[in-house]
């Protein structure tokens, strides 16, 4: 899902979102993480753009039509009426980061954000993501 949402500049990637909603029960979203530490440190240390492993890319060379942070994505759902049933931060190679219990943690520390939406008032299923 990340790849679809970036490759849809204007805010048109809010409406992929939504549509994915609208077509399906669920979502699953993926993106990097840009409030992750070493991004913010790389941005104040140098006053440029960072590099890191997650973000591999010169900024005007990205698919990251809008970066954000897990924080900024958990507003952005509550603006937008859709559950978050369940999400986990990552590390660069994709491994399950320690900071589930802890949003701001994960938003700091996390690499990369995962989460599974639905639309507020679908009934709530089984878990897709590892506990």
């Amino acid at each position: 899902a990340r790849d679809v949402l970036e490759e849809f500049p204007d805010g048109r990637g809010r409406e992929v979102l939504r549509q994915m909603l609208r077509i399906g029960t669920r979502a699953v979203v993926s993106f990097p993480n840009f409030g992750h530490w070493l991004v913010r440190w790389q941005l104040v240390r140098t006053g440029r753009m960072p590099m890191t492993p997650t973000w591999d890319r010169a900024w005007y060379e990205t698919p990251n039509i809008h970066p954000c942070t897990i924080r900024d994505f958990f507003a952005l759902c509550a603006q937008d009426g859709y559950v978050v049933e369940q999400w986990q931060a990552a590390d660069d190679a994709g491994r399950r980061a320690s900071w589930r219990r802890f949003p701001r943690l994960a938003n700091l520390f996390g690499e990369q954000g995962l989460f599974v939406l639905r639309r507020a008032g679908e009934p709530a299923e089984g878990r897709v993501l590892d506990s």
